[in-house]
């Protein structure tokens, strides 16, 4: 018995290891027929019997090997709990006895054969008459044929469902229950945690639909419709509208098309094209093999414009006289910063480019006009990576009378920082002089960059202006002529070599370090009369003022000495984000503080054997946070707070341990 035992729980353990589960019967079989083979022993201990019994709605069926786990194949066992039905049974069955040896071994002998199976089952299946009503059995999925283990396939004969090992009928599918929780059901996994019920609700009744029209429904997509291509929809208005492709007239071939600029999308090469659309900017760089392939780039775009014209408007389908612009050919050269232009469908251009921008005047209605602008580009060596940057830039025929502006309210970032110097106005209602920025001065014919901050350049476009919230270090040169040896007074030289150096460090139109002083930053980004700072003059050794400049000419050896000079300047802005209008707009940026710091001086000696020098300047540009420093203040304080009180805990443990010492 302990043997047994042991073997049990050897079974338990080795879980999920299949075992064979033994278990007593409980009734005999209807037919005397199906006896199980037993071996026959000479010992008179019970034995038990070598099949199960699979209750299914009681009746109770004998069942042998299955392809089936053990698990599955045995649900007699009595975990987890079985629901029993209180259905009586239709027929009383005599209950079995147990055989011994002797009498199993007579049992064993009436066992039928094949031919006295066939002819004592022939008269009953002959005198059965089948259901041919319409019914619902799982796995019937053959009519006139026995499914191999379904119990509720009326094709089956009794003789056949006595071989079946079937599970309990499911009022609702397996797999939805499985599939939906993801939990196995006892019947396929009995193991300890399994689903013995599930009360899912019953399917709900749908009508069915009365709706057969195709249309209404989700189909294919014509298979044909990729190798078709859908023709531009026509446009009947007499302008342009917001992001309508811009359109290019053949005038020969009478053709109209599209203008199309390189595109670099996920990748430095520029392998895509992108449709140029009216109104919205276009920025793209891209990455150049060699300069061959720069030169291609630049004469198919020159091909373009010699043989198109761009409209100015939409051409209308009904339209036979079609007029367009030319487009205008100009270059920036980097000896020659002034902008140099050709007339129309001039393609004769030697030089290596690194940026094209093309510009369109219009009046928010027309294009007016169109210019191609090509920047001569800085030649390094082979080494170096060639970049070319395509532009569209809109630019409207009120844009030139309009007062420059860096945002909305507060500043923009990457907008540029604006500037206004005071002057004079003898005014007919004032009797005295006043001083105005020249910002708010009405009938001001001054050019637009005079209000912005570009030092170390020669360019006079918005992109090389100081751009607000964006820190900058830049180097630049400054070439002179070496000063004649015989010349009187080489003080005048010096100065007028320092007059020059402030020209490109300090801001518009400043010469003279007294001229900042009359310079003042705008606080908002849309400028306000009351709102402007002060630019402030500081020196970074701490002087209050700079010493005067020296010259000394040493005619033995020919050299000419500048001393005191300056040549580098750094620009600080300090910038808060505050609230606004009463507190209605918040997080605008506003500049609390700008100030100028003067770098270090210098003593530079020429030499008259040189015909040309070349001084190197540079200037920097840092913006603060003023809420960062407050806030580095705060900490500090803190943490001195905490020194001083660690301190004092120290010297009173000390104290009050020495007079126990």
């Amino acid at each position: 018995m302990l043997l047994k035992i042991a073997v049990l729980g050897f079974c338990l353990l080795s879980a999920p290891m299949q075992c064979i589960k033994i278990g007593v019967s409980k009734s005999d079989n209807n037919s005397d027929a199906t006896t199980p083979l037993t071996t026959t022993t000479t010992t008179t201990t019970t034995e038990f019997l070598a099949t199960t019994i699979a209750t299914i709605n009681d009746v109770e069926i004998n069942s042998t090997g299955s392809s089936l786990p053990d698990a599955a194949s045995t649900p007699s066992q009595t975990f987890p709990p079985r629901r029993k039905t209180s259905k009586p049974r239709p027929t009383p069955k005599p209950t079995k006895r147990l055989t011994t040896p002797a009498t199993t071994a007579a049992a064993a002998a009436a066992v039928p054969t094949a031919n006295t199976l066939d002819a004592s089952t022939s008269p009953a299946t002959a005198s059965h008459r089948k259901d041919t009503r319409l019914y619902y059995c799982a796995c019937d999925l053959q009519d006139e044929l026995c499914e191999v283990n379904c119990c509720c396939d009326r094709d089956c004969s009794q003789e056949s469902l006595q071989v079946f090992s079937c599970l309990p009928e499911q009022h609702t599918r397996l797999e939805d229950f499985q599939y939906n929780h993801g939990l196995p059901t006892c019947q396929i996994s009995d193991g300890w945690l399994c689903v013995f019920r599930s009360h899912t609700k019953p399917a709900k009744m749908k009508t069915a639909s009365n709706i057969f029209d195709a249309k209404d429904y989700n189909r294919w997509p014509e298979q044909l419709d990729a190798f078709e291509t859908p023709l531009p929809a026509t446009q009947t208005t007499s302008h342009y509208k917001f992001g309508q492709a811009l359109q290019l007239w053949q005038p020969e071939r009478k053709e109209l098309a599209s203008w199309e600029l390189p595109l670099a999308y996920e990748s430095a090469s520029c392998q895509l094209q992108q449709t140029l659309l009216y109104l919205q900017p276009v920025q793209s760089s891209c990455l150049i093999g060699d300069a061959s392939q720069l030169q291609m780039h630049l004469w198919s775009l020159l091909n373009v414009t010699s043989s198109y014209q761009l409209l100015s408007r939409p051409r209308e389908p009904e339209e036979q006289q079609v007029h367009g612009l030319s487009i205008q050919i100009c270059q920036q050269l980097l000896l020659q910063p002034n902008i140099q232009c050709s007339e129309a469908n001039d393609t004769q251009v030697d030089l290596m480019v690194d940026s094209i921008e093309l510009q369109l005047l219009h009046n928010y209605t027309h294009i007016l006009a169109a210019k191609l602008l090509l920047r001569e580009a800085i030649v390094g060596d082979d080494t170096a990576e060639l970049w070319l940057s395509y532009a569209l830039v809109y630019k409207s025929v009120h844009e030139p009378k309009t007062k420059p502006s860096s945002g909305s309210l507060g500043y923009e970032l990457g907008a540029p920082i604006l500037l206004a110097m005071l002057q004079g106005d003898n005014s007919s209602k004032a009797q005295q002089p006043q001083q105005l920025l020249n910002y708010f001065r009405t009938g001001n014919a001054s050019q637009i960059n005079q209000h912005w901050l570009m030092p170390c350049t020669a360019s006079v476009e918005q992109r090389h202006a100081v751009s607000f919230g964006i820190d900058l270090t830049k180097q630049c040169q400054l070439r002179q002529l070496t000063p004649v040896p015989q010349h009187d007074n080489h003080t005048d030289y010096c100065q007028q070599l320092q007059r020059d150096i402030w020209r490109q460090l300090l801001p518009y139109d400043c010469t003279q370090l007294d001229q900042v002083a009359q310079t003042f930053v705008s606080q908002l980004g849309r400028p306000q009369l009351d709102k402007w700072l002060p630019l402030q003059l500081s020196y970074v050794d701490g002087q209050l003022q700079q010493p005067p400049i020296q010259a000394i000419y040493d005619a033995q050896q020919q050299s000419l000495s500048c001393r005191n000079m300056l040549l580098s300047v750094s620009y600080e802005f300090y910038v808060s984000e505050l609230t606004l209008l009463e507190g209605q707009v918040p997080h605008q940026s506003v500049l609390q503080h700008a100030r100028l710091v003067l770098g270090q001086r210098h003593d530079l000696e020429f030499d008259a054997a040189e015909q040309q020098v070349q001084l190197p300047l540079a200037v920097s540009v840092m913006f603060f946070k003023a809420q960062n420093k407050l806030q580095n203040n705060s900490n500090n304080l803190t943490i001195d707070c905490c020194l001083l009180l660690i301190s004092f805990v120290i010297l009173m443990i000390a104290a009050h341990s020495s007079p126990l010492s």
